[in-house]
Parts: C-alpha cells; structure tokens; sequence
C-alpha cells in the first residue's frame, strides 16, 4: 500500500510551523482523499481534527482555505457527511460566521 507513508508524512506536515507547508499538505491530503478515498477513513478522525483546529487559525487565511477544501474532499469522499457535526457540535456555526 503506498498511500501509508505518504500519509505519514503529511500528517507530521499538517502540525508544522510554516503557513505554506501546512496548507501545501492539506491540499495534498484533499487530492489523496479524492483519489484513494477507501484508504483514507484510517486517518479520519486524527485528520478532522486537525482540520478544524486549522480552520479556527484566525491568523492564515490561505490555510483557513486550504483546510476548508480538504475537509470537503475528506468528507465527500469517506461518506461521513454528518458525523463532523456530532463530532465538533460548533463547526455548522463557524460555517455560518466563515461564509456570511
């Protein structure tokens, strides 16, 4: 399988420091999810939280959108549409502050 250490080494670039390299590997991990969308409900949980932390940074817009896309291609393609909102009861009212 070779989605596991691409992935390994994304999620270490998901908690890093810099603003690009952290939106560069949540655009990869939206792509990887696209196109390996079975392989890719092993690192939901750890991955939905780590995009709704991101998606709180009010300090980067572009990973704001960077993380607002992977979470999008993340839940479209492992099926889970409803589950971020039991699990993160708050993220429907960020959705609704973010876009209004």
């Amino acid at each position: 399988n070779y989605i596991t250490p691409i992935m390994d080494a994304l999620m270490i670039n998901l908690r890093d420091s810099h603003t690009n390299v952290v939106s560069c590997a949540l655009n990869v991990v939206g792509w990887v999810a696209r196109v390996e969308s079975s392989e890719i409900n092993r690192y939901y949980d750890e991955l939905l939280c780590i995009i709704v932390e991101t998606l709180q940074d009010q300090l980067s817009v572009t990973k704001r959108e960077a993380a607002l896309t992977c979470l999008s291609e993340v839940i479209r393609s492992s099926g889970n549409v409803i589950k971020p909102y039991f699990d993160y009861p708050n993220l429907l009212s960020f959705f609704l502050v973010f876009f209004v």
